[in-house]
């Protein structure tokens, strides 16, 4: 799949797309999250290793630092959570008011590909699309709001 296509096609500003991602990344980001990244999202991050949006410098896909960041800054806040395990979720991407999306996690792998939003001030996280392509698309052409 061509996701800078994707996301060009879908974006009115421009974009930066960062280098590909090699394989210490991706061993980085499964052994600090225990996760085994598949799917769309290693599809993307093997084509381009986060996408920011040049207006306001902010990540559209999270590049494997951000991803890791993502998890650690609010591992702490989930951990205190019954209902959002903090090793149950993959984030990558933010909205910019403080909500997050991410995948869910089962086994130590991404579960079933849908995209969820997770909002702290509720502790819920909620499937928002069906897959990774469905989130590019709708979120950012503003048929999806959180």
């Amino acid at each position: 799949m061509h996701w800078k296509k994707i996301f060009q096609s879908v974006n009115e500003t421009e974009l930066t797309f960062l280098e590909a991602i090699n394989e210490q990344e991706i061993a980085q980001i499964e052994e600090t999250l225990h996760v085994t990244l598949s799917g769309e999202l290693l599809e993307v991050l093997k084509e381009t290793n986060g996408i920011k949006e040049n207006r306001f410098g902010c990540w559209l896909v999270g590049n494997s630092s951000e991803i890791i960041e993502l998890y650690n800054c609010h591992c702490s806040f989930l951990k205190m959570s019954y209902t959002v395990p903090p090793h149950k979720i993959l984030f990558f991407a933010n909205n910019g008011c403080g909500e997050y999306f991410g995948f869910r996690i089962e086994n130590g792998r991404i579960s079933d590909g849908k995209v969820g939003v997770y909002y702290p001030i509720e502790n819920e996280f909620r499937i928002v699309t069906p897959d990774f392509k469905t989130w590019v698309v709708e979120w950012h052409s503003g048929i999806l709001s959180t």
